[in-house]
């Protein structure tokens, strides 16, 4: 698929589920223009594929040569950091569970918890939120953990078939995704 016709579906996303305002999407769409311009010089034909975290940190480092703002820049990077966890997210999709309610606790750390489980990798820091076990659960009350402060990495949420689907190759688009979206 190509790079702009799944940003279009990011726009819809945007519109339908997260109810954002035209002028937001506007905004997105400006910036995700900004960074098309730049990546067609390195690929005429930019497809999801070659969407990776080279290719943002090169942008990264040419908007700096542009000499914009800090804010600028932070605001496009989020831009590609939001567009980057929505295309794994949809890249996982097919593998969630359905048909039952889940009563842990997540909030956007689970996402990073979710990519260290998954990939086996070390947490950022010894002392960030990725680093708190995962909840469990009281009988009485489902929604309390016991073990408090506590975050879900959200694996109980997908079915991988079997143990190799689902895991990222080292050098896949998906995984350099992953660890883009996630901040690294």
């Amino acid at each position: 698929m190509r790079l702009p016709a799944a940003f279009e579906e990011f726009c819809q996303f945007l519109r339908v589920e997260k109810e954002a305002a035209p002028r937001t999407i506007m905004t997105y769409r400006s910036r995700f223009d900004d960074f098309l311009q730049f990546a067609r010089t390195e690929n005429s034909a930019l497809m999801v594929s070659q969407f990776t975290v080279n290719l943002c940190r090169s942008y990264q480092y040419a908007l700096d040569k542009r000499e914009l703002g800090a804010a600028t820049i932070r605001g496009r990077l989020a831009m590609l950091s939001s567009f980057g966890e929505w295309l794994v997210l949809r890249d996982l999709s097919p593998h969630a569970r359905g048909g039952r309610v889940v009563h842990t606790y997540y909030d956007h750390i689970s996402i990073l918890k979710f990519i260290e489980r998954n990939w086996g990798l070390q947490p950022l820091s010894v002392r960030s939120r990725d680093n708190l076990p995962n909840p469990v659960a009281d009988a009485d009350n489902p929604y309390v953990p016991r073990n408090m402060p506590a975050i879900g990495d959200l694996m109980e949420m997908f079915h991988f078939k079997h143990e190799s689907e689902g895991r990222g190759e080292k050098g896949s688009s998906t995984t350099h995704r992953l660890n883009y979206g996630a901040g690294r």
